[in-house]
């Protein structure tokens, strides 16, 4: 189980992305 730490990582960077497409998409109703 070398890359268990992985998961963690991979599930923060998906939460980033999220909060990103959210941002943009308030911006753009927004306009």
């Amino acid at each position: 189980m070398a890359g268990s730490g992985s998961g963690s990582v991979i599930s923060g960077g998906c939460r980033r992305i999220l909060m990103l497409l959210r941002s943009i998409s308030v911006q753009a109703i927004g306009k």
